[in-house]
């Protein structure tokens, strides 16, 4: 039941990814099943497209309007996401706070 629910979620993912992908000239596509993202890149109309969907559950809350009161709170979530294998960049681009902040967090940790 579990391994069936991941893979309805990643055909949906793949299925949204390929829609972009059709629409793109020189396209790339990249779908990291772990994490539930795909990248999608391309051209179309001499402008350069890239579009990174991730996919969450509808009852998650979304983590990039989490809001802290002081930079020390962010922690516990910027460990969360590290350990799921995400790069400090995109921790910090979804926490809306500096990349710097994520790694002095995270060295101040180990």
């Amino acid at each position: 039941m579990y391994d069936e629910k991941i893979q309805a979620h990643l055909t949906l993912l793949q299925k949204f990814a390929m829609g972009l992908f059709g629409e793109l000239s020189n396209a790339q596509m990249n779908i990291d099943e772990v994490k539930g993202i795909a990248t999608v890149k391309g051209t179309k109309e001499g402008k350069i497209f890239s579009v990174v969907i991730e996919q969450q559950e509808e009852n998650s809350p979304d983590n990039s309007n989490v809001k802290f009161s002081r930079k020390s709170d962010y922690r516990e979530e910027i460990k969360k996401l590290y350990k799921t294998g995400m790069k400090q960049i995109e921790i910090a681009r979804r926490l809306g706070i500096s990349q710097s902040l994520v790694s002095k967090l995270l060295n101040d940790e180990y």
